[in-house]
């Protein structure tokens, strides 16, 4: 009997931590991303900022940011946190 009262329980939070960090923990979820330079030639090193800012009192415990740039941009990554 206990082991059924587990399996309920565990189920029983497994949904509801679906429905609380489901789609809706994605809700005022605000993304943007600017470049130093409007206009860049072959050569040219210029800044690409990347900002995403949780606007609810729930955190986002995981997130994955995927972006599309042609193969021939050549990166070097830094890190500014805005905290």
């Amino acid at each position: 009997m206990t082991l059924l009262w587990l399996v309920v329980v565990g189920s029983l939070v497994i949904v509801l931590h679906g429905i609380w960090f489901g789609r809706p923990v994605l809700h005022n979820l605000k993304y943007s991303r600017q470049f130093s330079e409007t206009r860049c030639y072959a050569g040219d090193e210029l800044e690409m900022i990347e900002t995403i800012s949780n606007e609810k009192r729930v955190s986002v415990p995981w997130l994955r940011l995927e972006a599309m740039m042609p193969s021939f941009i050549c990166f070097s990554l830094r890190f500014r946190h805005g905290y």
